[in-house]
């Protein structure tokens, strides 16, 4: 049997985005995103990731609901190999500042539902890049179309992922 190539997600997503690209990838709710639009997506986040100045052994957090967003944004990191941490919205305001305190992420990305909620989650976090996927982003925090932007110009990163690094960071209650 030949060996097959070590892939991490974001290989695996453009892999079947050249294979298939009209075949559904997600389904989320209404909404099916094919593998050409979820390579598409992952491939603008990683751009943009880059252009933030998101390297190898970075940390993204991300706070929000499970989305389509949220799988690209995991392929991005794999593809720059960064590591992607989610982060628990059921969890208090505090212990979510307990855990940004202990990875640093260098960037830190709040879906629509918790821009307002918890915005003072980047106060804690200086140095990090604040995104809001939110059309009026609170004071200090970048909107999503600018973040996006920043990756306009810049050709998709060669990845430096490998299929061995480190890509999920969870912190658990055990």
């Amino acid at each position: 049997m030949p060996e097959r190539a070590a892939m991490n997600p974001y290989d695996w997503i453009a892999g079947h985005a050249a294979r298939t690209p009209d075949k559904r990838a997600i389904r989320f709710g209404e909404v099916d995103w094919s593998y050409a639009a979820l390579a598409q997506e992952a491939a603008r986040l990683a751009a943009a990731l880059a252009a933030s100045g998101i390297q190898r052994g970075d940390r993204v957090a991300f706070l929000g609901l499970n989305s389509p967003r949220e799988i690209a944004l995991l392929a991005a990191c794999a593809h720059l190999g960064a590591l992607f941490m989610p982060i628990n919205w059921r969890l208090t305001a505090h212990e979510q500042r307990q855990m940004l305190g202990d990875c640093q992420p260098a960037l830190l990305m709040l879906d629509e539902l918790f821009s307002a909620s918890r915005a003072s989650l980047g106060t804690g976090l200086p140095d990090a890049t604040l995104v809001a996927l939110a059309s009026a982003p609170p004071p200090g925090w970048m909107a999503d179309d600018a973040f996006i932007a920043r990756g306009a110009d810049v050709a998709t990163p060669t990845g430096v992922g490998a299929p061995h690094d480190t890509l999920l960071l969870c912190y658990t209650s055990g």
